[in-house]
């Protein structure tokens, strides 16, 4: 195997590749040495910009290329500037700068000017003790008798006891424990308890339904259910952003609008994976199916979708868009841990940094047109996020809690 522009790709996206992937990968290793050599230096590098510039090489050219730069940058050799921006020109050509970061990588969708450095020497005006960590597993519990309990990773074991459910915590997940059965407990004269699960910014949960149903909580979203389900339906409600597994059964799953000021809106399933992007300060309510069938209502007007589509909902109207072919890896990387920019502006791609980092955006200036596209793990600090950013000509400083963009 020698198509090394194959295994850039895969070296880009290491180590979360497919059995296919992976596959080749081993299949490239076992071919020489020297492969494993070229491995082992790309993977096991942590700055960033070095990362990029290996596999750049690497996937513009050859073999023999790559060990020129790789010479240059362990100081055992030379590689003359004309020939490092010939591979730059190349890159340009296809309009796409791609930068590995931490097993994700952030491209730039226009290029319209030679960098003046190369990019290893990149400067970045957050310092360390500046440098901001990124969001953690923590939310807030509010019981039906209203008692708050704050919940982190790090706290394991019985949290509390309501209407013969257990709740407990451990792993950034507090589930409830029903030895009962669904509805038992609601036959028998206990009146229905609701519990509330809500983030801040930076922060991210998870709850395990009574039924068995799995929810992820993005920064700054809530969800309120009861301990136990009706006999009739399961019906929680929602703010900002929650990924859905729901548990099989024959009472419908039903989740609703909780958002003061918003249009009413409804999804409702019997056992699927979908996600809702339910933002107050979005243009639309979003809802991506991945697995099974669901019906967004809004009003008169409802969608059904399948998987793969998408039903938007956009502030104001009262109709119901269907999008078809939705890129669903995009709509999840939240909850896989990434930030997934689809060709998004300066101002979209700050809104997402902002929630999960706990800050405040202010703009200083012009604002970038230009669209950003790609993917950075979420557990990089906010340095390394602005670091990547101002490759594209924008510039960042951070004063307490406030990003300044310039």
């Amino acid at each position: 195997m020698n198509d090394y522009d194959s295994i850039a790709d895969i070296l880009s996206h290491y180590p979360d590749l497919t059995q296919e992937q992976r596959a080749m990968l081993q299949a490239w290793l076992a071919e020489d040495v020297k492969h494993k050599i070229i491995f082992d230096n790309i993977v096991k590098e942590d700055n960033v910009s070095v990362k990029y510039q290996r596999i750049e090489q690497l996937k513009l050219q050859n073999e023999r290329s790559w060990e020129k730069l790789n010479a240059l940058i362990n100081g055992t050799g030379r590689v003359g500037y004309s020939n490092w921006w010939h591979g730059w020109r190349m890159v340009a050509a296809a309009s796409v700068i791609f930068l590995l970061a931490f097993g994700g990588f952030l491209w730039f969708s226009q290029i319209k000017k030679k960098p003046s450095v190369a990019i290893a020497e990149t400067k970045h005006t957050t310092t360390a003790a500046e440098d901001v960590a990124p969001g953690s597993a923590q939310a807030k519990l509010i019981l039906g008798d209203g008692t708050q309990l704050n919940l982190d990773s790090s706290s394991v074991g019985k949290v509390a006891e309501q209407a013969g459910v257990t709740i407990t915590n451990e792993n950034g997940q507090v589930t409830y424990i029903n030895r009962q059965g669904m509805g038992k407990k609601n036959e028998s004269g206990f009146r229905i308890i609701y519990n509330t699960l809500e983030t801040s910014k930076g922060q991210t949960f998870s709850t395990k339904l009574s039924d068995g149903t799995k929810v992820w909580l993005n920064s700054e979203a809530s969800i309120t259910y009861p301990v136990n389900f009706s006999e009739s339906e399961r019906r929680v409600v929602i703010t900002g952003e929650a990924y859905f597994e729901v548990a099989k059964s024959d009472k419908p799953f039903i989740v609703a609008n909780a958002a003061p000021g918003r249009q009413d809106w409804s999804v409702q399933v019997l056992g699927t994976h979908f996600n809702i992007n339910a933002y107050s300060d979005e243009e639309a309510v979003r809802t991506t199916l991945l697995e099974g069938k669901v019906k967004m209502t809004s009003g008169t007007s409802a969608s059904i979708l399948m998987p793969g589509q998408q039903a938007q909902l956009h502030v104001g109207k009262r109709l119901l868009k269907t999008v078809d072919n939705v890129d669903v890896d995009h709509v999840i990387a939240w909850k896989n841990g990434y930030f997934h920019f689809d060709n998004e502006n300066i101002r979209a791609v700050m809104k997402k940094i902002a929630r999960w980092y706990d800050m405040e955006v202010v703009y200083k200036g012009p604002v970038s047109s230009e669209a950003y596209g790609g993917r950075i793990k979420r557990n990089s600090k906010l340095s390394e996020v602005l670091a990547l950013l101002e490759q594209n000509s924008i510039h960042f400083s951070v004063e307490g809690k406030k990003i300044i963009v310039n």
